[in-house]
């Protein structure tokens, strides 16, 4: 039947594409139920990719306000519980996307780069027609300026620049003027006390929680330090900032923009200087956040 034929050719695509008949399992190939394993998580993946289109709800200092309606093509973490985009989600999405279809995965990247702002920001959730809005409880729906999210799309920018397919870099050099604001966004909103330091907003001191949620890292209950203050430097954020760093370097040097290049090298060479100078704990022999932590508990 026709159903038989495309699920065998969907299979051999699956193994194909993701290079699974290389593999060896202590020597032999890669057992029967693997496979199934690894076509049923690819085809659960590639059927929670949705088209949206509408308004995000916008609070700012000026008030709150619906932006104009957009549309988004995007994977969703869970269909009946998350039916929406989220950004940094999307950028771990899209490592898998793009090893199945490089060209879905572009269309995916552009479109999440089609909702930014004029000032760089791109909201974290984007909760975009009535379908979506009803499964966010009311609290959630408001997003905030000031609040950003792992830019964690980079990591398909910087699979781009490894490909050498001929015009498979013209996506990346169409968007760079975009990646260009979005990582001063970061650079200009996102900083903390110290220079080349960071901290995520958001934080409420008051969420009747032992350890406030940061729901903007991605990382939301984990341990921060017990009292949100302004003078907190995340770790996490100067890491994904300096990786974004160093990759618009590579793409700046690869579009032949070498000024540019060469400021993103040096902010970057600032950025891993400033992770041993503000987060190396040489009792801990750790790298770690910094703030009011109270370690009696």
């Amino acid at each position: 039947s026709l159903l038989d034929e495309r699920q065998q050719r969907y299979e051999m695509q699956v193994a194909e594409r993701l290079g699974l008949d290389a593999i060896k399992l202590k020597g032999a190939p890669l057992p029967v139920n693997t496979l199934r394993f690894a076509q049923a998580s690819l085809g659960s993946l590639l059927g929670s990719i949705g088209y949206f289109y509408g308004s995000s709800l916008v609070s700012a200092s000026s008030g709150t306000k619906r932006t104009s309606p957009a549309p988004l093509l995007s994977v969703v973490p869970s269909r009946p519980f998350f039916p929406r985009g989220f950004l940094w989600d999307e950028g771990f999405h899209q490592l898998v996307v793009a090893a199945w279809s490089r060209d879905l995965a572009d269309d995916i990247f552009a479109s999440w780069m089609g909702l930014m702002h004029e000032d760089g920001w791109i909201p974290r959730e984007q909760i975009l027609g009535a379908e979506a809005e009803q499964r966010v409880p009311a609290e959630f729906m408001q997003q905030h300026r000031t609040q950003a999210n792992p830019p964690a799309l980079i990591l398909r920018l910087e699979g781009m620049l490894d490909v050498k397919e001929p015009g498979r870099f013209a996506l990346a050099e169409r968007l760079y003027p975009r990646l260009k604001l979005w990582y001063r966004w970061y650079v200009r909103t996102q900083a903390a006390s110290e220079p080349h330091t960071f901290r995520w907003r958001g934080r409420d001191p008051n969420d009747n929680r032992l350890n406030a949620l940061t729901l903007s890292s991605g990382l939301d209950d984990y341990p921060r330090a017990t009292t949100p203050t302004s003078a907190e430097r995340h770790i996490d954020l100067l890491s994904w900032i300096a990786l974004f760093s160093r990759i618009l370097s590579s793409l700046a040097q690869k579009l032949g923009h070498e000024d540019d290049a060469a400021l993103f090298q040096t902010a970057h060479e600032a950025q891993l200087d400033s992770l041993v100078r503000n987060h190396w704990n040489d009792r801990l022999k750790a790298f770690c956040d910094f703030g009011m932590h109270a370690n009696g508990g």
